[in-house]
């Protein structure tokens, strides 16, 4: 990604962002509210224009919004397998819900669940995207550890490490840092730098 900008009416949120992922890199998109960390994601998933600069890959992306987009009158059980079907993942759903520790309820509505359940399922739904020919490469993760209890967010930096291991990219806004092996982008300086594990 090269020289991007970000204008939002008349305010210019950011310019000059370049970077660079291989396989198996992650990125922490950090820095203060309206620094455009959001709308770097939505313009690298393709859901805002740049107001300049390049983008390149080749992968297929997930993307992870602060909203968890699950129908509220479908199972939990029904929610899993419709994103699943959309986006072409495998992988047994009874296990990804167990992992995420939502087995004993997989015919609960949606729409009853905690916030923190909510997000537990969205990342249930990444789990079933795995390497394999149901690989999506790059994900696009805002505020990924949103409502997630210490569990939760043990459980998000596990799957996070398994995709990286797999090959995989992560890009991922976050305030309080995520427990993987990334570069870190202050968004408001622009400084690359190190972040480590359980940063």
């Amino acid at each position: 990604m090269i020289d991007l900008a970000c204008q939002r009416g008349a305010r210019l949120l950011f310019e000059d962002v370049s970077f660079s992922l291989g396989r198996g890199e992650a990125l922490v998109i950090t820095g203060p509210n309206g620094t455009g960390k959001s709308s770097l994601l939505r313009i690298l998933a393709g859901l805002l224009e740049e107001e300049d600069g390049e983008i390149s890959h080749d992968d297929e992306m997930l993307y992870l919004g602060h909203l968890d987009a699950l129908k509220p009158q479908m199972s939990v059980m029904e929610n899993l397998r419709f994103w699943v079907a959309l986006f072409g993942g495998t992988g047994d759903l009874h296990t990804a819900l167990t992992r995420f520790g939502l087995g004993h309820i997989p015919d609960l509505t949606a729409g009853v669940l905690s916030a923190g359940q909510r997000r537990r399922l969205t990342l249930a739904r990444f789990s079933c995207f795995l390497g394999g020919d149901s690989a999506r490469p790059i994900w696009l993760m805002d505020e990924p550890d949103s409502a997630l209890d210490d569990a939760g967010r043990g459980l998000l930096d596990e799957l996070l490490a398994e995709h990286l291991s797999l090959g995989g990219v992560v890009l991922a806004a976050t305030h309080r840092g995520l427990g993987i092996d990334a570069t870190e982008l202050k968004m408001g300086e622009l400084n690359i730098g190190e972040l480590g594990m359980g940063s």
